[in-house]
């Protein structure tokens, strides 16, 4: 029997993506490792480390849930502990990441990565507010000026209710929430089905895409500003000082969009 699929359905990047993944989790956990070694020598181990810690490696129960015909049942309880996403985007290449939606397999591969696509969403926003805490908590301790704490103070609340507001929306971007990644969900095939079928709604994709990705622009922009005018002040011959700064600066690479 010929095969039906595009003759690009065969193209993968899934090792790409895997070997990208794995390459800067092994990185970050040589980064985390190094500060928390270096601090528990000298003995100064403060909260910004561990929510950096958090940041990285957090501790999440979940429970996988299957669709059926007739019912949705809760399966087994998973036990994930989140590398700022990466272990996620490894996980999502074994329900089809980096392939052709035409190779996933029927009828419920594109359901399947979807569901796996939720759980990503989610891991990925708890993530990146985290982060930014750890970042301001860490300005916080090393730079002793009021009007700077004051600021770092006003901006972790600013992100903590923004990024609590992302992980609501994350988590109940469908309701019910499994509508998310089951689209036959509210269907009927017949006048009978109609009386028992679930209203569902869901927030519109593009708006809610650009929403988060705009707040967490702005968020990470403002955050990685904060400290430039101290920095800028400090008591330094000017090469060690532009050095400094430039540390500081090399956070904008993580200035970017989030994947919904």
């Amino acid at each position: 029997m010929e095969s039906r699929l595009p003759p690009a359905a065969s193209e993968s990047r899934a090792s790409m993506l895997l070997g990208v993944n794995i390459g800067l989790m092994a990185l970050a956990t040589g980064f985390i490792f190094s500060r928390f070694y270096t601090r528990y020598v000298l003995n100064r181990l403060g909260y910004d480390d561990w929510l950096a810690l958090l940041a990285f490696v957090g501790p999440f129960s979940v429970r996988h849930l299957q669709g059926t015909q007739s019912e949705t049942d809760f399966g087994s309880i998973y036990q994930m502990f989140v590398l700022a996403t990466g272990v996620t985007q490894c996980w999502m290449t074994e329900s089809g990441l980096g392939r052709h939606a035409d190779t996933l397999p029927q009828p419920d591969g594109l359901k399947t990565y979807t569901q796996h696509l939720w759980f990503s969403i989610l891991w990925y926003n708890t993530a990146i507010m985290l982060t930014k805490l750890a970042l301001l908590a860490q300005y916080y301790r090393v730079l002793p000026i009021q009007s700077v704490r004051r600021a770092c103070v006003t901006l972790m609340v600013v992100i903590g209710i923004w990024g609590l507001c992302q992980v609501m929306l994350s988590i109940f971007t469908c309701f019910p929430i499994q509508a998310y990644w089951d689209k036959d969900l509210g269907r009927s095939e017949s006048a009978r089905d109609a009386e028992t079928t679930v209203a569902v709604r869901c927030i519109p994709a593009l708006p809610l895409a650009y929403q988060n990705a705009a707040g967490n622009i702005a968020t990470y922009v403002a955050v990685l500003v904060l400290p430039l005018p101290a920095l800028g002040n400090l008591r330094l011959p000017h090469a060690q000082k532009c050095l400094l700064i430039g540390i500081f600066c090399l956070g904008f690479l993580q200035v970017r969009p989030c994947p919904n």
